[in-house]
């Protein structure tokens, strides 16, 4: 993983698509 995507994720940038991508393939 990048180290750029890495803290654009720590700063919320991320987190809604990546809890939305997990959420697709889990729910």
């Amino acid at each position: 993983m990048p180290v750029e995507l890495f803290l654009w994720v720590l700063q919320g940038g991320g987190v809604s698509i990546t809890l939305l991508g997990l959420g697709r393939e889990r729910w």
